[in-house]
Parts: C-alpha cells; structure tokens; sequence
C-alpha cells in the first residue's frame, strides 16, 4: 500500500518548507497536490506557522508564543547554569592541584625546593611571578 510514498533521497537530505506564508504562495493545483503528496509521505517536512498550529490545536496564537518564549528562557537559564556549573568544577580541580603542590612544597626541604626551581626554569618561575604581583 505504501508504494505509492516511496521516498528517494536528493542528495541534500530532507527538503522543508516553511508555513510561513504558505497560503501566499501562487503555486497551481498541480504543484499543491505534488507539495501535500510530499508533506504526507515525508519527502519534504513543514513547518508551520505558529498561526496555523494555533487554529490546528484549537489554541491561540498568544499561548503559542509565550510557551515559545518560556523555554527559551529556560534554556537560557540552563546554558548560564551549565557555565556556572563549568566554571566551579574548572576552580575546583585547580584549588585540587593548589592543594596537591602547597601540600608538597610544605614537606619538601630547601634542596628539593631549589631542585625543583632548577627543573621548571627559572623564566617560567618568573612569568608566574610577574602575573601574581602585577
């Protein structure tokens, strides 16, 4: 039965329409009856207006907008979240590695110290410096 909505990719994947001013469009019957045979068999995917899924779902446009508008406030508050929630493990895992160097610094003696001065270079030593008291 479903032979006659068979399908075939355009190389560019789907197509879509816009509902937009679909009503506008100067298309002839035969070009409607070919854009429904695709909507309907899913060759190309629409997307309509908030106008027309308001009058579909017997709701008002009003309504649809403001849900619009609530989850794009709610995802906002979920990507600032998210940042916030990035930047604190970000602090996190360096006061961790603060933690882990002050610790082995306290325990080490001068000669490790100055050994390990040595080894990191006393430029990057002083880059580090320069940063901190500037």
């Amino acid at each position: 039965m479903l032979d006659i909505v068979r399908s075939t990719p355009n190389g560019n994947g789907l197509d879509s329409v816009n509902g937009r001013g679909l009503e506008r469009r100067k298309l002839t019957l035969d070009q409607r009856v070919d854009l429904a045979a695709d909507l309907a068999s899913g060759r190309r995917l629409l997307h309509p207006s908030i106008k027309s899924t308001a009058a579909s779902l017997k709701i008002t446009p009003a309504q649809v907008s403001e849900r619009l508008r609530a989850r794009a406030r709610q995802e906002a508050e979920w990507r600032a979240a998210e940042a916030r929630w990035r930047v604190q493990n970000e602090a996190e895992a360096v006061n961790t590695a603060v933690d882990s160097i002050v610790s082995e610094w306290r325990l080490s003696s001068p000669e490790a110290r100055e050994a390990a001065f040595r080894t990191i270079g006393a430029s990057e030593i002083w880059d580090i410096l320069a940063r901190i008291v500037v």
